[in-house]
């Protein structure tokens, strides 16, 4: 009997042994693989000009990086869809499903992005949940961004995009009015005990949820916290809005003093800068300001638009920063605008990019402006 066992498992060894060198792949392939993930693509192209593949899997890396190596979206396409075909079996087909799935969510057909995501089975790219949902999030589907979210929580593959995800089941929640859960879904985040990339954000959408159950104390304290975290920041812009929104909704119950410690009257004169406005003067409404920008000229406006989709990319003491920043940005061809902000004693001019149609075209704009330096969040009216 132990002989027995003894002969079973020496064949095994060498059942398995003969399955790693089956799957083990060449140095030359390797190092194509290398450089694609040390971000030398120029290097990963030359390298694929020589590549000498012997096996499916071989033949299914090449063909994966000679595709997402092409600078033509639909040429992309058709050969990831190629390889999926000729090498179905193998890891770099569903790798190249994974992508064929991310392309149709940035051009927005939520729907094949979601039909070909599901077809992902490689437990490897358990990320797809991720996307998923962000796809169902776009779509408007919050029930099914909720259940993705959370499987992709569940697998705990890796804590990459934790952050992110918890903050975008919260905002699901948010949207479809259940703020006990988007509540607990951040309690959920505070006890992971992570290092938070954007805690002022996470405050700011806890306040939120609070305030929308009348629960005014934790809201202005979770508005509080989120606001000290950095006063100048551009979120500390959006949380002021919900305080003022609070103050000119419960009055003195709403105590702000928090945001001026350093004057007398802790709210600014807003009706008396609008009472000064000549619009207002003449008894006429004031005009909706929202200018579109042509030539790449940034355009200066009376206000924040009333709606719309923006990010919102820089708040200034001068105007003249707040016109550079405005200049920089509409050189890469992006529509931007600023305005005076009148919301606290100090002045502040307050640089926009957009209008934007949907939350994707916003997302891909603020990729453009992060590769260029520039930092941004979207503000939705």
């Amino acid at each position: 009997m132990i002989i027995r066992f003894k002969t079973d498992f020496i064949i095994l060894l060498f059942v398995i042994a003969a399955a790693l060198m089956q799957a083990a792949i060449k140095p030359e392939i390797q190092a194509i693989i290398t450089c694609y993930e040390k971000g030398e693509p120029d290097k990963c192209k030359t390298l694929l000009q020589t590549a000498q593949a012997d096996n499916n899997d071989e033949k299914a890396i090449v063909n994966y990086y000679n595709a997402i190596l092409t600078d033509d979206v639909e040429a992309v396409k058709m050969q990831l869809q190629q390889l999926i075909e000729t090498y179905p079996k193998t890891k770099y087909a569903q790798k190249a499903m994974f992508e064929i799935g991310h392309i149709h969510l940035l051009e927005r057909d939520y729907d094949k992005a979601i039909a070909i995501f599901n077809k992902v089975t490689d437990p490897e790219l358990a990320e797809k949940h991720y996307w998923l949902a962000n796809s169902f999030y776009q779509k408007g589907d919050f029930s099914n961004a909720i259940a993705s979210g959370n499987q992709y929580i569940r697998l705990g593959k890796s804590r990459l995009k934790t952050e992110e995800i918890y903050y975008l089941i919260t905002d699901a929640y948010i949207n479809i009015n259940q703020f006990n859960n988007a509540i607990n879904t951040l309690k959920k985040l505070l006890s992971l005990n992570l290092t938070l990339d954007d805690e002022q954000y996470l405050r700011y959408r806890y306040g939120y949820a609070t305030e929308m159950l009348d629960d005014r104390p934790e809201a202005i304290s979770q508005y509080k916290q989120g606001y000290e975290l950095d006063r100048y920041s551009q979120l500390a812009y959006l949380i002021e809005d919900r305080l003022f929104e609070m103050h000119s909704r419960f009055g003195s119950n709403i105590d702000l003093s928090f945001l001026y410690p350093y004057v007398e009257s802790p709210l600014p004169d807003i009706v008396l800068a609008e009472q000064m406005n000549p619009e207002y003067t003449n008894g006429t409404e004031p005009k909706d300001s929202t200018k579109v920008v042509s030539n790449n000229v940034p355009s200066e406006i009376r206000e924040v638009p009333k709606q719309g989709i923006y990010l919102q990319t820089g708040r200034f003491s001068q105007q003249n920063n707040a016109l550079k920043l405005a200049e920089k940005i509409c050189s890469y061809s992006l529509n931007a605008q600023y305005f005076k902000s009148t919301q606290s004693k100090d002045v502040s001019w307050v640089v926009i990019v957009g209008p934007f149609i949907t939350q994707l075209e916003a997302i891909n704009a603020k990729q453009v402006l992060r590769e260029n330096g520039i930092d941004s969040f979207i503000i939705q009216k």
